[in-house]
């Protein structure tokens, strides 16, 4: 009897351990992976999965997965004041529509900013190569005024992530901004790079952001700091 009750366990250890390890292998999912420093990437969060991050603990979102294509979000600032709340409170959704071998990903989003009556949509694509050390992150995207069309605009970005070891990466982006009354040359284009290290529940980054422009003086980087926890 105490024998049947030991293989009977070990045989329930034995498959837990297998599902919880096919889980890992089939998300592979670490915080900060569906997103770079600004823009956001093509991956989705495991099912049940929720994070909370912030920007200079100043700009705070929140994000739940639905399913394992299914993202839902809340962004705001620290509640300093109505106003300020009222102009940032923003409500988003991003769904993966196609992914291969766990290392291709195409997803689409979208926000909605009631207090500026602001909306966007944007479509992400991200391939992890196959050594698993280079991410490349492309994001095109359409931002909308419904109050005022000429404010209409394409939010364009293009990243990488290079993995140093599977919890430290830099990252780099380029983002860029256009709406009707600019032209290419008068575009608004700007850089990121920084620094990612994380856990299987943490997440922290040092990075720096500039304008792609002549007139910036002396600087070099502006500092930005973002962390998040995986729950």
């Amino acid at each position: 009897m105490k024998n049947g009750l030991l293989i009977l366990s070990i045989v329930l250890i034995s498959q837990q351990a297998m599902l919880a390890q096919e889980k890992q292998d089939s998300t592979n999912y670490l915080p900060g992976d569906n997103e770079l420093i600004i823009m956001p990437s093509a991956r989705v969060m495991p099912k049940g999965s929720m994070y909370f991050s912030a920007y200079q603990i100043v700009l705070m979102n929140f994000g739940y997965s639905i399913t394992n294509t299914t993202q839902i979000g809340v962004l705001s600032v620290f509640p300093i004041n109505a106003d300020l709340i009222s102009d940032t409170f923003t409500l988003g959704i991003k769904q993966q529509i196609w992914k291969r071998d766990e290392k291709y990903f195409i997803s689409i989003s979208s926000f909605m900013n009631p207090g500026t009556d602001l909306a966007g949509f944007s479509v992400q694509s991200s391939n992890l190569f196959q050594d698993a050390k280079m991410q490349v992150h492309l994001n095109v995207g359409w931002l909308f005024d419904y109050t005022n069309t000429s404010n209409n605009a394409m939010l364009n970005g293009l990243g990488i992530q290079y993995n140093f070891s599977k919890k430290t990466a830099f990252i780099g982006e380029v983002l860029s901004a256009s709406n009707s009354s600019l032209n290419l040359k008068e575009s608004i284009e700007f850089m990121t790079v920084g620094i990612r290290w994380r856990s299987d529940y943490i997440m922290f980054e040092v990075a720096g952001f500039r304008p792609l422009e002549a007139g910036t003086g002396d600087l070099i980087l502006w500092p930005l700091l973002k962390g998040m926890v995986l729950f």
